[in-house]
This record gives C-alpha cells, sequence and structure tokens, in this order.
C-alpha cells in the first residue's frame, strides 16, 4: 500500500506516513513539479507519435 506502483497503492496513507513531517509548502511544491513533470511527458509523447505516424500506420498494415 506504500509502494507507488503498486495496484494497492494507498496516497492517504502514503502521505501520513512518509511525509508525516513535510510541510504543506512542501507538499505542494512537489505536487506541483510532477504536474509540470507529467505535462512535459505528455507532450513528449505527442510529438514522438506525430514523428513516427506513417511508421505505425505501415507497422499496423503489415500486422494485419
Amino acid at each position: 500500500k506504500l509502494m507507488f506502483y503498486s495496484d494497492k497503492f494507498d496516497a492517504r496513507l502514503f502521505l501520513s506516513r512518509i511525509h508525516q513531517n513535510t510541510s504543506v509548502a512542501d507538499l505542494e511544491s512537489g505536487a506541483l513539479g510532477l504536474k509540470t513533470d507529467l505535462r512535459g511527458r505528455t507532450q513528449q509523447r505527442k510529438q514522438l507519435v506525430k514523428e513516427n505516424f506513417d511508421c505505425f500506420v505501415s507497422c499496423k498494415t503489415t500486422i494485419d
């Protein structure tokens, strides 16, 4: 329940156990950093698909 990669991850338990002494400001800063990173990764993924779309279609056609 404390391992973030587990299907049974419990965010409330994680925060109460692991970050019990972390300030609200630090938690908010960390959350903002995670959101920013996620947005960047989403944009990278979109760009990767855009750059390789023809290859994806070709592979799909070959598989079918």
